[in-house]
């Protein structure tokens, strides 16, 4: 028949996928926030004085604005982009052409001389081909 649809094992009522670990978007958005948060706490380091860690957390603002700054440097790293063509900025989903100048075209800039590549080719091929230097003997004449 068909995909076998999961409902988000968080239990907010939508359908999961198995890239998301079955949660929906939602779900799966926040998860990833929690991640980052915990793993940037987990780097910071206090005293075993409960007094600096209250004084810490609720007076200094400084650090707080910094992990916050921080978080926000990190979540923005995770966005996806959407696959569009280097050259007009058209969306090529799936079928986009990879080029060794390291952008992605679309169908119609996919050659080298559409899109100006910058890529050095034939330097690439010379320093792939060495080619070992043969030089043959120089042949005895007999008499």
């Amino acid at each position: 028949m068909g995909d076998v649809l999961n409902l988000c094992v968080k239990g907010c009522g939508f359908y999961g996928r198995a890239q998301n670990r079955n949660m929906c978007s939602k779900c799966y958005k926040d998860f990833i926030m929690e991640e980052i948060i915990s793993k940037s706490l987990s780097n910071i380091h206090l005293s075993s004085d409960t007094t600096s860690i209250t004084t810490l957390t609720f007076n200094d603002t400084n650090e707080n604005d910094a992990i916050t700054n921080s978080l926000s440097d990190q979540f923005k790293d995770l966005k996806i982009t959407k696959n569009r063509c280097n050259d007009c900025n058209k969306k090529v989903g799936l079928t986009g052409f990879s080029c060794r100048c390291g952008n992605l075209y679309c169908g119609h800039h996919r050659l080298p001389e559409a899109h100006a590549c910058t890529y050095d080719f034939k330097g690439a091929a010379r320093q792939n081909l060495k080619l070992p230097l043969v030089c043959a003997d120089k042949l005895e004449k007999r008499l």
